[in-house]
C-alpha cells in the first residue's frame, strides 16, 4: 500500500533508476554511429585543405609553367591540421597532393584515412578499407 500526502508530487527512485538505465543502453549502442559522423566531418578538413592546394598549384602553375614539388613553394598552411598534407610528383606536367592521417586521429577506434588529388581536380579517397570506427 503506497500512501501519499497531499500536494506531493514526483516520481519513485525506481521510477528514476529505470529511465537513467535506458538513457544509458540508448548511449552505448549510439557510440559507433556518433563517432562515424564525427570522422566523416573531420574527413571536411582533408577535403578543404587539398582543395586549397589545388588553388595555389595553379597558381604557381600560372607563374612559374610548372607545379610545385613542395608544399613550402605554394605558400600552403593551415593552422591545427588533423591531416599531414604534401604533394608527390610536381613537375610540368601535373601533380598529387595527398592528405594523410594516422589511425585514431579522426576518433576513438577509426581507421586511417588519405585523399589525394590532382592537376585534374579529382579529389579521391585513397584508403582501400572503408571509413569505420568502433
Amino acid at each position: 500500500m503506497k500512501f501519499k500526502f497531499k500536494g506531493q508530487k514526483g516520481f519513485s527512485l525506481v521510477e528514476l533508476m529505470v529511465v537513467v538505465g535506458i538513457m544509458g543502453v540508448l548511449a552505448t549502442l549510439s557510440m559507433p554511429k556518433l563517432n562515424l559522423f564525427m570522422a566523416k566531418s573531420k574527413q571536411a578538413e582533408a577535403k578543404s585543405g587539398l582543395s586549397s592546394i589545388y588553388t595555389l598549384q595553379m597558381s604557381y602553375f600560372a607563374d612559374n609553367d610548372m607545379y610545385a614539388s613542395n608544399i613550402a613553394w605554394i605558400g600552403f598552411s593551415m593552422a591545427e591540421n588533423r591531416y599531414t598534407y604534401n604533394v608527390q610528383n610536381g613537375s610540368t606536367t601535373g601533380f598529387n597532393s595527398v592528405a594523410t592521417i594516422a589511425a585514431g586521429g579522426l576518433g576513438t577506434g577509426c581507421t586511417d584515412d588519405q585523399w589525394r588529388i590532382n592537376a585534374t581536380r579529382v579529389l579521391t579517397r585513397v584508403t582501400a578499407t572503408p571509413l569505420t570506427c568502433n
